[in-house]
Parts: C-alpha cells; sequence; structure tokens
C-alpha cells in the first residue's frame, strides 16, 4: 500500500523483512526506554539485543510485523501477537501488543495507518476484534485509539515493588 503524506513524503505500508530486523530492535529499544514500567523490567531481566531479535523474527515467520517506511527508511512498526487455538495452528485472538513511530515522524498519520493496517490483517483472518494495552499517561496514544473506535474494555493494574524509574533502558548486547 502506497500513500502520500503532503507533497513530499511518500509512505509504505507493508510486512517486515528479515532485512528490516536490526532497525526493529533498536525502535524496540526506543519503545522500551520511553515506558518507563517496561524499562526497569527489561534492566532487571538484562533481556539482550539477540533475544529481542529472535522474538521479532518469529513474529515475521507468522506475518505479524507491519512496519512504515517513508522515502525507503523505516520510520515505524507495529506488532500483532496471535493467541492461537489449542489444537489448531489458527488465530483465537490477536493482540496489538507494539506501536513504534519514529520522533521525526510522530503526528504525520503513520501510527494511524499501522493500527489501521494491522486491524485489516486481524480482520482478514476471521477475528471479530482486537485488544491493547496503552499507557494512561499517553495521551496522544489514547487520542489515535479512541478516533479508530477502540474503547475500554477492561483494567490493567500492576503492583509496583521499588520505586518507578524513568531512566533510558539499556539493552545487553551478546
Amino acid at each position: 500500500m502506497l500513500f502520500t503524506l503532503g507533497a513530499a513524503l511518500d509512505l509504505e505500508i507493508r510486512l517486515a523483512r528479515a532485512g528490516d530486523v536490526e532497525q526493529l530492535v533498536l525502535f524496540w529499544q526506543d519503545l522500551v526506554a520511553q515506558t518507563p514500567h517496561l524499562a526497569s523490567r527489561i534492566r532487571r531481566n538484562r533481556v539482550n539485543r539477540a533475544a529481542v531479535a529472535n522474538h521479532l523474527i518469529s513474529l515475521l515467520d507468522h506475518e505479524q510485523v507491519v512496519v512504515c517506511s517513508v522515502e525507503g527508511h523505516l520510520a515505524g512498526y507495529v506488532s500483532i501477537v496471535a493467541h492461537l487455538t489449542p489444537l489448531e495452528e489458527k488465530w483465537a485472538a490477536a493482540t496489538i501488543s507494539d506501536l513504534y513511530v519514529q520522533p521525526i515522524y510522530r503526528g504525520n498519520g503513520i501510527g494511524k495507518a499501522l493500527v489501521e493496517d494491522a486491524v485489516s490483517r486481524i480482520r482478514a483472518r476471521g477475528l471479530d476484534g482486537v485488544t491493547l494495552q496503552v499507557d494512561p499517561q499517553n495521551a496522544a496514544a489514547l487520542a489515535l485509539y479512541r478516533r479508530l473506535g477502540f474503547e475500554c474494555a477492561a483494567w490493567s493494574m500492576a503492583l509496583r515493588f521499588g520505586p518507578l524509574r524513568c531512566e533510558r533502558a539499556e539493552v545487553q548486547a551478546l
């Protein structure tokens, strides 16, 4: 699918490929760094780049990562986690697990285009809906999801042991 943003930017939404993984790992690191409760969990569990890359590759194998490129450069991605039926390789439910757009491209409709594409792919699998979790402090994401028709279906609560830190997460390399 090819879009034109304004008169200057060509936007392409497509399935991620193996050659995208290195950039997707960097996007994921930035996404985690911007999400304090994830950043502390990543530090605590010492997640490394290879583990993140392997996770992304497993999603690629099942067409569960969609990227947006602007004039040939990756600008963002959305990942879909499929919940399979116990006895078949059939999707029973799906969750949008990550949505990331590079800061320089935000505000141009890329996040909206990525979510709409993910929803379309999920709908094509015959599912009745999709879920996601969003940080209640992320006003821009909340507004986007509401504009796209998402509504609050449940509360997700957390009990934290220790202070919540807003430090940048460092993902360990092997």
